[in-house]
């Protein structure tokens, strides 16, 4: 069972690494990213509040579509949530510093494709362990069994 939390949150961490390396880039490679970057411009938030806020409607979204409420995947959803959002948050700043957001378009489309290629690694790598999800995950799911 040890195994599976380090591999969930390794594989959260990657996720949040290069997801947030996409979002930087700003060129919306990944639907839901831009869909951060939108709120966070219209609202005036952090991408952290952004992210933790649109997983938890995400959540009671799916609750809704599936008409059960399952608090227990609630939670596990929250777990998942709570560090990916602060993650992000935290490698969002690192890009910038490190500047990526300021690079010409060909060097950060590499640098957005790369986040892709690493993202899908972590999405891999916690949806193998099957403990906790992203609030998108599951409602993916629910709108494929529909």
């Amino acid at each position: 069972m040890k195994k599976t939390y380090l591999y969930t949150f390794l594989g959260i961490t990657l996720n949040a690494i290069e997801n947030s390396m996409t979002i930087v880039t700003n060129l919306g490679s990944i639907l839901w990213p831009a869909s951060i970057v939108n709120m966070m411009h219209a609202f005036g938030w952090t991408m952290c509040a952004s992210i933790f806020t649109e997983g938890i409607v995400i959540s009671f979204l799916t609750m809704i579509l599936e008409r059960r409420m399952s608090w227990k995947q609630w939670r596990k959803e929250l777990i998942f949530l709570t560090p990916y959002s602060v993650l992000i948050q935290a490698f969002a700043t690192v890009w910038r510093w490190w500047g990526i957001d300021k690079l010409d378009f060909i060097p950060r489309f590499g640098v957005d494709i790369l986040g892709l290629l690493i993202s899908f690694t972590g999405l891999a790598m916690y949806s193998e362990c099957a403990w906790c999800f992203h609030p998108h995950d599951a409602l993916s799911s629910c709108l494929k069994s529909r």
